[in-house]
């Protein structure tokens, strides 16, 4: 007699995370009083079973403004405090919060708008808890997403009309999309003359999107507003164009060459 031999294969992927780690602000948005304080709080967030102290410093630091923080190294999170000289110019300003270790660094940046006591200023809004897709990415490098601005074209920030608008880090959650259910998204507490966005429609124009803006006492307003798609201004009442953008970036990382558009509403 004999026997057979069986031969049986089985396939699996496997997947190697190599430690490293990232920063992320919170509020990445403050406005300081010349001659006054505030704080952020930069966390360092791990992968890879990544233990280490991350050195943390900053940079692009205006004039008359002081950084200190907390945990100059650290492994989880460190408060960063900010003191503003009478001699501080007002303004906007994005400061680069820089972690490293060894060779590897990384980056969060915080937008700062200074102004003088009692003077009237805009008041920007963090959106950073309220991001749920990348909407803007660095040339050449791929990210989880349909055609997205380009962090180049763009800049950390832009001011319109006197407006100070700041933009999250690239090839990360950036941007409040939504599709179904509105995002509730906190405003700063205050007394304020009106509300500006910088927004705009994906697929195709979006007229008649119905914005609510709740108060504090519990009551609340409803605005109509329609929204132009990125490379098709329709010049709807209260629609601006703030950016005008030779390219868009793909998600594979290369170029589409058309003129794009980014819009102001108010």
């Amino acid at each position: 007699g004999g026997s057979a031999g069986l031969l049986a294969s089985v396939g699996f992927s496997l997947t190697l995370l190599i430690p490293d780690f990232s920063l992320s602000t919170s509020p990445a948005v403050l406005n300081l009083t010349i001659g006054a304080a505030n704080q952020s709080v930069v966390t360092v967030s791990t992968v890879g079973g990544f233990q280490q102290l991350v050195n943390l410093s900053a940079s692009g630091l205006p004039n008359g403004v002081e950084v200190s923080f907390a945990s100059p190294a650290t492994s989880s999170l460190s408060s960063i405090g900010f003191s503003v000289a009478s001699q501080a110019t007002p303004g906007a300003y994005v400061v680069t919060i820089v972690g490293t270790f060894g060779g590897v660094s990384h980056s969060a940046t915080i937008g700062l708008v200074l102004a003088q006591q009692g003077a009237p200023v805009p008041v920007p809004v963090d959106l950073s808890s309220s991001f749920t897709s990348v909407g803007i990415t660095a040339d050449g490098k791929p990210a989880d997403a349909g055609y997205p601005y380009s962090a180049s074209l763009l800049g950390p920030s832009i001011t319109v009309s006197g407006v100070p608008f700041f933009f999250g880090q690239p090839n990360v959650w950036n941007e409040v999309n939504y599709q179904g259910t509105p995002p509730i998204i906190a405003l700063p507490p205050g007394q304020f003359g009106s509300l500006q966005v910088l927004a705009t429609a994906s697929n195709g124009n979006h007229p008649a999107e119905q914005f609510m803006v709740t108060y504090a006492d519990g009551t609340n307003d409803t605005f109509v507003q329609s929204l132009s798609d990125k490379p098709t201004p329709q010049y709807y009442p209260g629609e601006h164009i703030a950016v005008t953008m030779s390219y868009l970036n793909t998600g594979a990382g290369s170029k589409i060459y058309d003129t794009n558009y980014l819009y102001l509403y108010s």
